[in-house]
């Protein structure tokens, strides 16, 4: 839903794979814009910022949508420095925005600040800064229990600078453990800086160890190796 041609739109429609039939929703409340964020967490669908095409209003409302009442419902407002062409995605039940510019007449910034979002809760809590730097106008996606975020521009337009990088942000709390009786892991830095783990487990040749750095950037990713 929504978007931009002459003026910003409101309108919303669901999209049914099995008939390949979309049908129109409640159109969503507050102001028309362009280039919001979409994302799901559970049974409800989510909207978050955008701009007004006119004015260039900088909206950090956050929406949810219930599609058994067909009514958006409004949520804590997103607390970030942009709004427009944000990135978004989803792990654990919880939502990750972040990025995207500020188009405020006369002040059109870029940022790397990013948040997460409890529904539960109703609330938004900073963590890491993108560690691409600024950006907006990303790609972003979850695969498993990670997050992706990539690509986008440092600037905004007319003076474009795209951006070709990819970043991933592991959620520790997200890793599901298997039920394992005796299960340890050990990890250490030998004498010559090599990093040693110690999986007492039968899966080891089916495991795979990945390393990530304090930005959540991946440094390296190998399958186990027993020896």
């Amino acid at each position: 839903g929504m978007g931009y041609t002459t003026s910003c739109y409101s309108d919303f429609y669901r999209y049914n794979p099995v008939t390949d039939t979309w049908t129109p929703i409640a159109a969503i409340p507050g102001i028309p814009r362009q280039s919001a964020k979409g994302f799901s967490i559970q049974d409800y669908g989510y909207v978050v910022g955008g701009a007004e095409g006119g004015s260039l209003y900088n909206c950090k409302q956050l929406w949810r949508y219930d599609p058994i009442g067909d009514v958006w419902i409004p949520k804590t407002d997103y607390p970030g420095f942009g709004s427009h062409g944000l990135s978004a995605f989803v792990m654990s039940n919880e939502g990750f925005v972040g990025g995207g510019t500020s188009l405020n007449s006369g002040a059109n910034s870029v940022f790397d600040d990013f948040y997460v979002y409890d529904s539960a809760l109703d609330n938004w809590s900073p963590i890491l800064n993108f560690g691409g730097g600024i950006r907006q106008g990303t790609v972003s996606m979850t695969i498993g229990n990670q997050g992706y975020v990539g690509l986008g521009s440092t600037v905004i337009f007319p003076q474009i600078n795209y951006q070709s990088d990819w970043w991933t942000f592991a959620d520790p709390t997200g890793i599901d453990d298997p039920a394992i009786n005796n299960y340890e892991l050990n990890a250490f830095f030998d004498i010559n800086h090599n990093l040693n783990i110690n999986l007492n487990t039968s899966l080891k040749s089916k495991s795979v160890v990945e390393v990530f750095d304090t930005n959540g950037k991946i440094i390296c990713r190998s399958n186990f190796n027993e020896y």
